[in-house]
């Protein structure tokens, strides 16, 4: 079995700010975008190394600032679409859960969840998509 090295390259972060301006589609578009779907060997604390490097999807901090705008947007009503409005709450209850959020660590699986709904809400939210969504295509 071949090992993988993922090789860090310096890049200035990105500063967001979610405020009452911030479109949540855009907030959403950054938090798919401009985190890494990687999945380090190690796992990472706010004080390890990488971090300063490369933000990560695998990060419960990461997952906590996405069900928060996922429940914004489902309590604002900005989800008007019935099937994707229940998975949304599905979603957010999931990944909300004690066995989520203190329990286990973050998988493959839960990072391409998120990214298909977050792709889903985007394309049926009431605000304009932004042009920057990331559409994972069916390999």
């Amino acid at each position: 079995m071949e090992s993988t090295t993922i090789e860090l390259q310096e890049k200035p972060p990105r500063e967001f700010e979610l405020n009452e301006q911030t479109n949540l589609t855009e907030f959403l578009s950054y938090l798919q975008t401009d985190f890494s779907d990687n999945i380090p060997e190690n796992v990472l604390h706010s004080h390890t190394p990488e971090i300063k490097v490369q933000d990560y999807k695998v990060r419960k901090a990461w997952w906590t600032k996405l069900t928060c705008s996922i429940d914004l947007m489902i309590e604002q009503g900005l989800i008007a679409d019935v099937d994707t409005l229940e998975r949304a709450n599905d979603f957010f209850n999931l990944y909300t859960s004690e066995e989520f959020t203190k329990q286990r660590l973050v998988s493959t699986e839960d990072i391409n969840r998120a990214n298909a709904m977050i792709n889903k809400i985007l394309c049926k939210s009431e605000y304009p998509v932004p042009t920057r969504v990331l559409v994972q295509s069916a390999a």
